[in-house]
């Protein structure tokens, strides 16, 4: 449900280049909201989430093909259950991946540490995964991580506010 194959992306990416579409990344749409910058017309953002290998081996090369940009929404802890879940298909991304791909213009956001259930989580609990995988992205990348999008987006007020109260200007 959540895949499509290497060559259904490419398709994918194609149709919407002859479609008129251009990539846009998060700064440009926390630009477009905050402050009223202008979009390019017909715009689309292409993010994924957890962070893995896959993400350099199949995905990339076809954006770079098409100049596309992207969002990766890592999580950082390499035992997160999401990781296990898949071990033997694919694998997280590493810290040295994770710099390389930032280096090669991809947005790099946070996904937690360990991918958890955050509705059930107590405000101490969800505010270290929040910081700890801040601070980690921003080791690897050297720049400040501005955007969390949130495991399974199960979220509510009280945890947008703790992320922001951790630093993400958007969710």
């Amino acid at each position: 449900i959540f895949t499509v194959t290497a060559q259904q992306f490419e398709e994918h990416i194609a149709s919407l280049i002859q479609q008129g579409y251009g990539s846009i990344n998060p700064d440009q749409v926390f630009a477009f909201l905050t402050q009223g910058k202008a979009l390019p017309e017909r715009p689309i953002m292409i993010t994924v989430d957890d962070g893995w290998r896959s993400n350099i081996d199949i995905m990339l090369p076809v954006l770079e093909k098409y100049h596309f940009c992207s969002t990766i929404f890592v999580t950082t802890g390499p035992e997160a259950w999401i990781f296990r879940k898949f071990e033997g298909l694919d694998r997280g991304l590493t810290a040295d991946e994770v710099r390389d791909l930032h280096r090669r213009g991809v947005s790099i956001g946070s996904h937690t540490v360990t991918h958890p259930y955050l509705i059930e989580m107590h405000d101490e609990e969800i505010r270290k995964e929040f910081l700890d995988s801040k601070r980690t992205l921003e080791a690897w990348t050297g720049v400040p991580c501005r955007f969390l999008s949130i495991p399974g987006n199960f979220y509510n007020r009280r945890i947008a506010q703790i992320a922001y109260e951790c630093g993400y200007e958007a969710v």
